[in-house]
C-alpha cells in the first residue's frame, strides 16, 4: 500500500471511528488556527451530520412514528456500524431496516423496521426504470411453464404486523385508532408502475404466491397457479429473461 493510500485509509478510519483514533492521525496533518485534532473533529462531525440528515430524508414515516431525534440517533449508530462502502450515497441505507431489527431502543416499536423496509423500497423504485410486465391473461400459463417471476419493479415486505395499515396511518389515510397491532400480519407489495410507486396489501393466495416467488420456491404449488393473474393485474409479474 502506498503512503497516500495509507493516509487515505487512516483518514477514513478516523472519520468513522471513536474519538481516541484521532491522535494517531493528527501527526500526519499540519496545524493552523485549529489543531490537527480539532480540524479532524470538525470534518468528522460535519460528515456524520450531513450523512445522517441525508439518509433521514429517505425515512419520513419512520420519523413520524418515532420522532426525528430518535431516527437520527439510530442513524448515527448505523453509520458507525455500517459506514458507506461506495461513493454513490443514494444507495446507502439499504441495511438500516435490518439494523433496526436488532436495535434495542427500537424494541418498543417492533413494526418500525418493516416500515423502514417499505420506505427503502419506495426510495429504490423511485430511481428505477420500468420493465415490461406480464399480461394477466398470460400469467397462469407462464406460471405453469415456469417462466413467470416477480417484476424487478416491485419489492415485497412480509411483516408480522399490519404494516400497510400502519403506512396508511403515517400518510394520514387512516386514523390511528383504526389500526391495532393485534390485527396481525400483512404482506406489502411496493410497486413502480406508470412512474408512480404504490403500496398494495396482498392477502390470501396472492400473498402466498408472491412469497413463494420471492423465496425462489420451485415448483410453485399447484393450488397457487390461479392467483397468478391477480398478481399480474397488480403489475407484479414479468417474464424470466430469455423467455418470449
Amino acid at each position: 500500500m502506498s503512503d497516500l493510500a495509507r493516509l487515505q485509509q487512516a483518514f477514513t478510519d478516523a472519520v468513522l471511528s471513536p474519538e481516541e483514533t484521532l491522535e494517531g492521525l493528527a501527526g500526519m496533518i499540519e496545524g493552523g488556527p485549529l489543531s490537527p485534532v480539532q480540524r479532524l473533529n470538525v470534518y468528522r462531525n460535519n460528515y456524520r451530520l450531513g450523512l445522517t440528515d441525508g439518509v433521514a430524508e429517505i425515512f419520513p414515516l419512520v420519523s413520524a412514528f418515532v420522532g426525528s431525534q430518535f431516527l437520527k440517533g439510530a442513524l448515527r449508530r448505523y453509520i458507525l456500524a455500517e459506514p458507506p462502502a461506495e461513493p454513490m450515497l443514494h444507495r446507502y441505507g439499504a441495511g438500516f431496516a435490518a439494523f433496526l431489527d436488532d436495535f434495542e431502543p427500537a424494541s418498543g416499536v417492533p413494526y418500525i423496521a418493516d416500515l423502514a423496509r417499505i420506505e427503502w423500497a419506495v426510495h429504490e423504485l423511485q430511481n428505477a426504470l420500468e420493465e415490461p410486465l406480464l399480461p394477466p391473461e398470460d400469467a397462469e400459463g407462464a406460471m405453469r411453464a415456469g417462466w413467470a417471476r416477480l417484476s424487478s419493479n416491485m419489492r415485497l415486505v412480509v411483516s408480522a404486523y399490519p404494516v400497510v395499515n400502519l403506512w396508511m396511518v403515517g400518510r394520514g389515510q387512516l386514523p390511528p385508532e383504526a389500526v391495532r397491532l393485534e390485527d396481525g400480519a400483512q404482506t406489502a407489495a411496493v410497486v413502480l408502475t406508470g412512474r408512480q410507486v404504490r403500496i398494495l396489501p396482498l392477502e390470501g393466495g396472492l400473498a402466498k404466491l408472491a412469497r413463494c416467488l420471492h423465496a425462489g420456491d420451485q415448483p410453485v404449488p399447484e393450488d397457487l397457479y390461479a392467483y397468478a393473474a391477480g398478481l399480474a393485474e397488480r403489475s407484479l409479474l414479468s417474464k424470466r429473461d430469455g423467455e418470449s
